[in-house]
């Protein structure tokens, strides 16, 4: 139960334990509006009713940072298959983080804002979680990283801990 504890987005907006697999797309619109849809594979022992509190617990958590989150069972047998949504904007993300001084149950940090169409944003993701792949959505805004000191660079795969900039057009 204590692993399961943890379970919150994100990927994203989720912290994951390694007895989980994920699958996490993140899509970002040019309105700031952040989506992320996870697919989480609990390899774990635990019942249904275990598993489904702590992700109540943790949904709890996320909305309180003004969230929505949805999610829904794929399967009702172990291993379970779990498919988790959620949304939000890099305004807000930003405000939550400055308001509560770096607090963030989501696991996606807006550092910086720039200006009303520039962000820093970081993705802090568990590294040991079993099989974790994170990928940009088809239809996100590009994230862009340092190449050199300078000068940016496009980029659609997402690494933990790494800042990118975020350009709404």
């Amino acid at each position: 139960m204590r692993n399961l504890k943890i379970l919150a987005l994100l990927s994203l907006f989720v912290l994951f334990c390694s007895c989980f697999e994920h699958e996490d797309e993140v899509t970002i619109s040019k309105t700031g509006k952040i989506d992320i849809v996870s697919i989480i594979k609990v390899n774990s022992n635990e019942s249904k009713a275990e598993v489904q509190e702590a992700l109540s617990h943790e949904f709890t958590q996320l909305k309180k940072a003004g969230w929505n989150v949805s999610y829904r069972w794929m399967t009702a047998t172990k291993p379970y298959k779990i498919q988790f949504v959620g949304s939000n904007t890099l305004n807000n993300i930003y405000n939550y983080i400055e308001k509560t001084k770096g607090e963030n149950p989501s696991g996606i940090y807006v550092s910086k804002k720039y200006s009303d169409t520039e962000f820093a944003v970081t993705f802090d993701l568990l590294t040991d979680a079993d099989n974790r792949i994170v990928r940009l959505g088809k239809k996100s805004l590009p994230l862009y990283s340092f190449a050199d000191k300078d000068k940016l660079q496009s980029v659609r795969n997402i690494e933990s801990k790494k800042n990118y900039i975020v350009i709404l057009q």
